[in-house]
């Protein structure tokens, strides 16, 4: 048996195995997406490159034989895939087409990309579109509420937003071939449905790009970071040199994906009116996790602690005005019939309400607060960066000193470092009584200092950067 041709035809490339020359034996016929293998001119095996997957059908030419087999290929794969889904892009902006670009959300108060959907709105490259999609892993009612209170919210301002979900049929709406660029905050894929998981779009001629919905400070953002999701984006746009590092060591793909850029969430707070105001206003926002299964990986809230005190508060400081804006899935949580139930939850948040000095925040855009309050008192995640933007003091509120090593990254633990810690209620009321009402921040200068050099990355102009860096990637100006 001797190797008779090895031709490349443009993109097929035929071999062919022939006895004595002349008798043909093994045959194969491939390209970028196929490989067709053929034994005495019967068709063997047909390999379909698809993306990070490899799709297998033994006996092709017989459907009821077909074996059908799914193998992950390397990450290194995907990346060539997109390498040529770019390449189609560029030819449509050549015919003087636009490129369309979906920003998938799920809540209204975690749209990171902003921003950058309001700069394309104004660029003649770009058809920006807005897609509602749903949360499916709380159940119907809160999925359904929160699709139309985020559809509602941003349709206020814009008119190029839908949501994902067709009322008249009752069905989802599969959006994956009708954009040239999606982009999501979300890396959870069983948090939605399946036509807006990143595997689903990565397999379609689209190039997903990733911001995170919150500033990474956490240990848990190493375990989100080793998710696949993550590695299947096309590009993920970084905060800072710290977290490109973390990122690096986590990621499947080792942050080959990765774009230092800033966070472009806080490009917004910069725009932000400041309106004068006598009396101090200063904001409470509990965290979610306050059930047993987050202790491991994320246990930050300290809700169930404080939660009479946050009632007590306002009525302690009556010349305080004071923001409760509670994690949106809060309240969830607390409606759960193992936490607290919906009866109980409906009472403190009526409670809550009732003082003429609290004001609930429900959700929503929270930049005019930040930038028009005086400081805060938390346990988020996300803004444990994030309002260290304003360089205003924070109140962190922690349950002990081993949470700091067990729940932060080394960049979370610096952060902390500049902010007053609570691990009691005295300490909350001493941060109201020095810091607050008398001014006797001693920590000022140094947390000024550490947020303009370590966390303002390209601020407040994230959203030109990853704007402009795409636009060179499309059109190589």
């Amino acid at each position: 048996m001797s190797k008779y041709n090895d031709i490349d035809n443009g993109d097929i490339e035929v071999i062919e195995f022939k006895l004595f020359d002349f008798l043909p034996i093994f045959k194969v016929v491939k390209n970028s997406k196929y490989e067709l293998y053929s034994f005495l001119g019967l068709p063997l095996l047909k390999i379909k490159h698809m993306c990070q997957d490899v799709q297998y059908k033994l006996f092709y030419f017989l459907p009821i034989l077909t074996i059908l087999k799914r193998i992950k290929l390397p990450y290194k794969n995907l990346l060539h895939h997109y390498d040529n889904v770019l390449e189609k892009i560029k030819t449509k902006v050549q015919k003087g087409q636009k490129i369309r670009v979906g920003f998938m959300v799920i809540y209204d108060a975690c749209f990171p990309a902003e921003p950058l959907f309001k700069k394309m709105l104004n660029d003649n490259l770009f058809e920006p579109h807005i897609i509602v999609i749903p949360d499916t892993r709380r159940g119907d009612e809160n999925m359904m509420f929160q699709m139309n209170k985020t559809f509602e919210t941003f349709s206020k301002n814009y008119s190029n937003v839908s949501k994902a979900w067709d009322d008249k049929n009752k069905t989802f709406i599969d959006f994956s071939e009708k954009f040239d660029i999606i982009c999501t905050a979300n890396p959870y894929e069983a948090m939605t449905h399946k036509f807006y998981r990143i595997g689903k779009l990565a397999n379609n001629d689209v190039l997903p790009i990733y911001f995170n919905y919150g500033y990474p400070a956490v240990s848990f953002a190493r375990r989100v970071a080793s998710m696949g999701s993550l590695s299947k984006m096309w590009k993920v746009f970084s905060e800072s040199d710290a977290i490109m590092d973390e990122y690096k060591e986590h990621m499947k793909n080792h942050g080959e994906s990765l774009v230092l850029a800033g966070y472009m969430k806080l490009d917004t707070l910069a725009e932000q009116k400041i309106t004068p105001h006598d009396r101090k206003k200063i904001i409470i926002a509990p965290h979610h996790t306050i059930e047993k299964n987050f202790d491991e990986n994320i246990g930050l809230s300290n809700f169930l602690t404080y939660a009479d005190l946050f009632k007590e508060i306002p009525k302690r400081y009556p010349q305080i005005d004071f923001i409760f804006r509670p994690h949106p899935l809060l309240k969830v949580t607390l409606e759960k019939d193992t936490v607290w139930g919906k009866e109980k939850t409906e009472k403190y948040f009526e409670e809550i309400q009732q003082n003429s000095n609290m004001i609930y925040q429900e959700g929503g855009d929270y930049f005019e607060t930040f930038a028009n309050s005086d400081g805060i008192i938390h346990d988020c995640s996300s803004f444990l960066a994030e309002y260290m933007f304003t360089e205003k003091p924070v109140c962190y509120m922690l349950r002990n000193k081993d949470s700091i090593e067990k729940y932060f990254m080394e960049n979370g633990k610096e952060i902390l470092s500049h902010c007053y810690q609570a691990y009691k209620k005295q300490d909350i009321i001493d941060f109201l009584d020095d810091v607050i009402m008398k001014n006797n921040d001693p920590m000022a200068q140094a947390r000024i200092e550490f947020v303009n050099s370590e966390l303002k990355v390209n601020y407040p102009h994230v959203s030109d950067f990853v704007l402009n860096y795409l636009k060179n990637a499309i059109t190589g100006d």
